[in-house]
């Protein structure tokens, strides 16, 4: 079934036609809400909220075939609005400060890329994580941000010279990792 048909079908009473829909899209927006938190646990959470709060709102979907767009934009406004509540109940005093370890000297693991990419900020972060991990085209991330086509390609742009910057500090064992920044 497409998109479209499933929508549908959910609208018409079907739960399975969601589950359908919670299948097809779950990894995609737990990757949205891990490049965004930079928590896999938090990942989780939000996604699961992503689809409860899907499911109240199905019917106000305006396109039923632009689905995972609409869920992406879902698990985003969810992460953003976790970030800032987080941000306001975390306290960083002196002391706590100490106990947080210090950057890498090189990047030796992939995962460290995920690293990097968290100390990028929102707005680069995002179009990075929609562009590269999930393979969005710059008119999808457009509509999903509410902005122009333009202002994507320019984020975007930033945010690779940014990342740049990042690896450069990092010295030579960033290379490999430099290389696959810079396409």
């Amino acid at each position: 079934m497409t998109d479209h048909e499933l929508v549908e079908a959910v609208r018409d009473g079907e739960v399975e036609a969601f589950a359908v829909l919670v299948d097809r899209y779950k990894d995609r927006v737990v990757a949205a809400a891990y490049h965004l938190t930079g928590d896999r646990d938090a990942a989780e959470d939000l996604a699961q909220d992503t689809f409860e709060a899907a499911f109240r709102q199905i019917r106000g979907l305006r396109d039923p075939s632009r689905v995972g767009a609409w869920l992406h934009g879902i698990a985003q406004r969810l992460c953003y609005k976790h970030l800032r509540r987080a941000a306001r109940t975390t306290e960083l005093d002196g002391e706590k400060l100490d106990l947080l370890p210090a950057p890498p000297d090189k990047i030796d693991e992939p995962g460290e890329l995920c690293g990097l990419l968290n100390q990028l900020p929102d707005q680069y972060r995002q179009v990075l994580a929609a562009r590269y991990l999930e393979d969005l085209e710059y008119e999808e991330i457009a509509a999903l941000l509410g902005t122009t086509v333009n202002n994507v390609r320019v984020r975007c742009h930033r945010a690779k010279n940014k990342l740049r910057e990042l690896f450069e500090t990092l010295g030579d064992s960033a290379g490999r990792m430099l290389r696959v920044v810079a396409r």
